[in-house]
């Protein structure tokens, strides 16, 4: 998949807001989940740099709410601007890379991300609206590219529509803004959600 961003999901957001702005239908009390998200792009290098994020996430729920954190391992390998360029398309305080510096190839975890979620609208044939507020925290080694290295904060809202049991469309929206430097971003997304 070819991509001129990184996903929202997600969302490295993405795993600050495409993985939470429309929450899953849920129980009330503790729920886990992992998933996968793979980006891959030049950035403006010229070069790709392909990007595996696996969040794992842990949520407790309530009637209309929830709060959950995030903890993404995160696979990174390409060229240093793309990586750099993926994160500031994220408005998250990319610093340039130099010219001559050599090609990326990380693994590890990421930055954590801290995420409160409200569901004023559920009704009866499964269409929910969601909002969401997250910051993602630099717990990710920014100098091997796994984290932002500054506190990012999200708002997002999101709508989904169930379509049998155990799955929905839905369709996100949010704006993202990094405290240190002032970089923002506008970011939207769609998807599948399936739970079990």
């Amino acid at each position: 998949m070819k991509s001129t961003r990184l996903k929202s999901t997600a969302a490295l957001a993405a795993v600050v807001c495409a993985f939470g702005a429309v929450p899953a239908a849920h129980a009330e009390g503790w729920s886990f989940s992992a998933g996968a998200d793979f980006t891959s792009g030049d950035y403006g290098t010229g070069q790709d740099t392909d990007i595996w994020i696996v969040p794992f996430s842990a949520a407790y729920a309530g009637d209309a709410w929830s709060f959950s954190i995030t903890v993404p391992y995160i696979d990174i390998e390409g060229a240093p601007g793309g990586v750099h360029g993926a994160f500031r398309l994220l408005g998250e305080g990319a610093r340039a890379a130099p010219a001559a510096a050599p090609p990326i190839d990380e693994q590890g975890l990421g930055d954590i991300t801290l995420q409160a979620s409200i569901t004023p609208y559920l009704s009866a044939g499964g269409t929910r609206l969601s909002f969401s507020g997250a910051a993602r925290l630099p717990t990710g080694d920014e100098d091997r590219s796994l984290g932002a290295g500054q506190t990012v904060l999200s708002l997002s809202g999101g709508l989904a529509q169930s379509i049998g049991e155990r799955s929905a469309v839905y369709v996100a929206a949010g704006y993202s803004s990094a405290l240190e430097d002032g970089g923002d971003a506008v970011f939207a997304g769609a998807g599948l959600e399936g739970y079990v």
